[in-house]
């Protein structure tokens, strides 16, 4: 990114234009904004500064034209595709109002740096390129504008805007479509960023590709209804009356050989030729319906009603003529009883083919308090550190030492890895620190303090970085040789696609997600995608193993690296990560029993004085020391001198024998406590994890430490932080509201039938976040393993069954 000069602007026009690019001529166009007005003298083209143009466009303004521009710089003889010469910009008009829309955009990790109102709540957002950073390839313009908007599509963004010479309403003019609204800048970014192109691109290449949405058929249509499968029995106790039920699978076998007396049983008329063309019996067409009734499933082929060629079985065919699948399979199954061709047994045999199990509990009794932070576990030179960061910036300590924990592992990464009872060539010393904080309490100032030096190396690194590359890409193609190599190793603002590229083009072996404002990985646009699965697994690896894919624009430009530790030091508030936390797609894949957790009160305000006020903490001779020690490690680490070298140059630190009966009595002890009845029972993937995550916390105290080994000290240490860590977890989810799962089973109480089309879930659960696909089916499949529910297979629909403890039938019994 670069900061354009700043200047002092008449209005938001002329600030929109500048932003483009400081006197750069543009491509003007009016027309009426109003339908129905056709005044000729509104219709017009011009080009030049906005200098140039402004007085004719403000006379056309207020005689109704509306005032757009080409957004991509042409060559000022059109603004036609062949007149474009550069790419200033990607962009989505967003055409529906919503309020909350420029707050979310602000949230992804890329956000527009300029953002329009067109009109009330409606929005026009543009990421603006630098054209010092290079450009967007004519011929990829439209690719990479279809990907941006399909991505919005759920949010009103109009699709049709990916044409090169596509004009945007400009700021500062009024809209006069109907209640005149003078278009207004909502959002530009605070330095005057524009963004490089390789910035862009990893954004872009960063979000799903979305498939467009076909217009659905009829019968796809019906897929979207809840439905019971059930059939009803009838009060009467004679077993003439009674209507037994049967699944898809027994229903189509009885079906088979008997579909043109059941049609017609039906009300519903098919050929007898196979190979006859005549008039469907579904959509009314006359002549393009075939019934060929392969082997007698009632097959048929449709292409006559207007919705492109349908196919299927009986079933369909009767799902053509708008039943649903569970009508369909109610209609025959009422005509295959009253051939007498459904037994009391039949239906017998599918009611109990489920066995049910025990429910297990989904939610945490609140009875956890508040532990002490285990400070003793770190060397002294650290821990006084964070006691001292603590105490200026009125944080509890555990705030303060979960990032100092985050900062000494990307140091140590580099350099060590932990010992592994999986593999002889361990494991990375990588961690996932998490910590619930509120905004605007010190976590932030805390961080400065825990990573002051590696931020100063790392920001005189990227300086010469952007110098070398701005001198690289002004020289002539022929001249340039290889660009410089990207050294950055720390994040803030950033997507999984974006660290995996920086991760395998980088030169460094060691890599942090370190922000204070968490917002980033947890809220906005990402973690509401149906990507989100794909992107957690790619952070557990990257943590796990330090591997990664970087699947980028070709075959040619994607990589594959190893060998690359990474970390993560995310400090977020309450209100953002709880949605998250809460999230069973989150804890099922593993990604939060990876992490070292806190979520201390908040202190109580302490009186300032002037005697405090005077105290600053680079002064601190505690700081100064430890901020001399990391410096020491960044530059000479220690080896120590009786270490394994790994095949990655990075040395692994061993447990001595004492240590490691320490971990054996700690691998003991989660192994019962996290079973049926113990304290972790419910967060058992998090306890389990820690026999491993202890390892690594001890590796690094051992680092730190400057010893050869991990003694049983050390391992003590190490087996405390993990230990209060999962006390954090149990207090925390015990005072949470209710998780997915919970408020998934409560709305399946509620529903009439105990038996669900899944994928009607969808369009219908409320609260209405678990309508995406990930979040249902997590949700879904915590409450399958706490028999709560179990999938149901009719043909090729599934249905989600309620444990009959929990369905309105059985609360009645």
């Amino acid at each position: 990114m670069t900061a354009q000069a700043q200047i002092e602007v008449k209005n938001d026009t002329q600030e929109m234009l500048n932003f483009f690019g400081i006197g750069e001529n543009f491509a003007f166009r009016t027309f009426a904004d109003q339908k129905g007005v056709n005044v000729k003298s509104l219709t017009q083209s011009m080009a030049g500064t906005f200098k140039k143009c402004f007085k004719a466009l403000e006379s056309l303004n207020k005689q109704g034209a509306g005032i757009f521009f080409t957004v991509n710089a042409t060559d000022g003889k059109g603004q036609k595709a062949e007149n474009i010469q550069r790419i200033r910009a990607l962009f989505v008009d967003f055409d529906t109002s919503r309020q909350e829309r420029v707050k979310d955009l602000l949230l992804l990790d890329l956000p527009p740096n300029l953002i329009v109102e067109t009109s009330k709540d409606k929005h026009h957002a543009y990421w603006v390129l630098n054209p010092d950073f290079g450009e967007i390839a004519l011929d990829q313009f439209s690719i990479l504008q279809k990907r941006l908007i399909n991505y919005f599509a759920d949010d009103g963004a109009d699709k049709s805007i990916h044409d090169l010479p596509r004009i945007m309403r400009v700021a500062g003019f009024k809209h006069q479509k109907s209640e005149p609204f003078t278009s207004r800048i909502v959002h530009i970014h605070e330095k005057y960023e524009q963004y490089a192109v390789n910035d862009v691109l990893n954004f872009v290449e960063s979000l799903p590709q979305v498939e467009d949405k076909k217009k659905p058929t009829a019968k796809q249509s019906t897929l979207n209804n809840v439905l019971s499968a059930e059939n009803t029995q009838s009060t009467d106790n004679t077993a003439e009356s009674i209507t037994h039920s049967i699944n898809f699978n027994q229903s189509k076998l009885l079906s088979r050989g008997r579909w043109h007396e059941i049609l017609a049983k039906l009300g519903y008329s098919v050929p007898t030729n196979p190979q006859a063309h005549g008039a469907c019996p579904a959509c009314g067409g006359e002549d393009r319906f075939r019934f060929d009734n392969q082997s007698g499933d009632g097959t048929f082929i449709c292409s006559q009603g207007g919705q492109g060629e349908i196919a299927g079985d009986g079933y369909a065919l009767l799902e053509h003529a708008g039943k649903t699948p569970s009508e369909a399979l109610q209609l025959v199954n009422g005509v295959l009883n009253s051939w007498g061709l459904i037994s009391f047994y039949d239906a017998t045999a599918q009611k109990q083919a489920h066995a049910w199990g025990e429910p297990q509990p989904l939610h945490i009794a609140n009875r956890y308090v508040e532990g002490e932070y285990p400070i003793h576990a770190f060397p002294d030179v650290i821990a006084k550190a964070i006691k001292k960061s603590a105490y200026f910036h009125n944080v509890p300590l555990a705030v303060a030492a979960q990032t100092y924990l985050g900062e000494q592992a990307y140091i140590a990464q580099r350099h060590i890895k932990a010992p592994s009872d999986k593999s002889e060539k361990g494991q990375p010393c990588s961690l996932f620190m998490l910590t619930i904080f509120p905004s605007g309490e010190g976590k932030d100032v805390c961080k400065n303090d825990a990573s002051k030096i590696s931020g100063e190396i790392e920001s005189e690194n990227m300086q010469r970085f952007y110098a070398d590359h701005k001198s690289w890409s002004k020289k002539k193609s022929d001249e340039r040789g290889d660009a410089p190599v990207n050294p950055m190793s720390r994040f803030k603002k950033t997507t999984t696609q974006g660290i995996i590229r920086v991760m395998a083009g980088g030169a460094g072996n060691s890599y942090i997600w370190s922000t204070g404002e968490g917002g980033y990985l947890f809220s906005g646009y990402s973690l509401k995608s149906d990507t989100v699965g794909d992107s957690i697994s790619a952070l557990n690896d990257l943590v796990d193993t330090g591997k990664g894919n970087a699947l980028l624009r070709s075959a040619e430009d994607s990589h594959y690296f190893e060998n690359k530790h990474f970390s993560l030091d995310i400090a977020v508030q309450d209100v953002v990560a709880r949605p998250a936390l809460n999230n069973s797609l989150l804890r099922e894949q593993g990604f939060l029993a990876r992490v070292l957790f806190a979520a201390p009160t908040p202190l109580q305000h302490r009186q300032v004085t002037l005697e405090q006020q005077m105290i600053k903490p680079y002064d601190d001779e505690d700081l100064k020391a430890y901020w001399k020690f990391c410096e020491k490690m960044l530059t000479t680490p220690y080896f120590g001198n009786k270490l394994f070298i790994g095949d990655d140059g990075r040395v692994i630190i061993e447990k001595c024998q004492d240590a490691e009966m320490l971990h054996i009595q700690y691998q003991n002890h989660i192994g019962k406590e996290a079973g049926k009845g113990g304290k972790y029972e419910i967060i058992r993937a998090y306890a389990l994890r820690t026999n491993q995550l202890v390892l690594r916390v001890a590796a690094i105290l051992a680092y730190c430490s400057e010893v050869d080994y991990i003694d049983a000290r050390i391992m003590q240490n190490a087996i405390d932080l993990c230990k209060y860590s999962l006390d954090e977890w149990l207090r925390y989810y015990g005072k949470m509201e209710k998780s997915d799962s919970e408020l998934m089973l409560d709305w399946l109480k509620k529903q009439d039938s105990s038996k669900l089309l899944k994928s009607a879930i969808s369009t219908t659960v409320y609260p209405k976040h678990l309508r995406s696909k990930n979040s249902r089916d997590a949700a879904l499949n915590h409450l399958i393993d706490a028999e709560h529910i179990h999938i149901e297979q009719i043909g090729k629909k599934e249905y989600v069954v309620l444990n009959p403890l929990f369905s309105k039938l059985g609360q009645k019994g």
